[in-house]
């Protein structure tokens, strides 16, 4: 089972999911908003990111199997910040 975090999204489009593009004929390299950076939220875990749809001039392009790149995202201790603090409810 797949899941996405609450709190990931890419930060230019605020879509958990889903970075639509387009590469301008000529080109080498695909302009991604932000670089194609991805908010990976506030857990450790996997991030997969698999090309889903590929067309040139109208046809499917795709590959198969398609493209796929598995980042892991290492859990962290705690940290403790000077001057950090938290608002309690009375």
């Amino acid at each position: 089972m797949t899941r996405a975090g609450p709190a990931a999204s890419h930060p230019s489009t605020g879509r958990g999911t889903t970075l639509d593009f387009t590469i301008p004929a000529g080109a080498d390299v695909a302009p991604l908003a932000e670089n194609g950076a991805i908010q990976q939220g506030t857990v450790a875990g996997d991030i997969t990111v698999t090309l889903t749809r590929l067309q040139m001039d109208g046809a499917n392009a795709l590959l198969q199997p398609a493209p796929t790149k598995t980042l892991t995202i290492m859990p962290l201790s705690p940290v403790i910040t000077p001057n950090a603090r938290e608002k309690r409810r009375r």
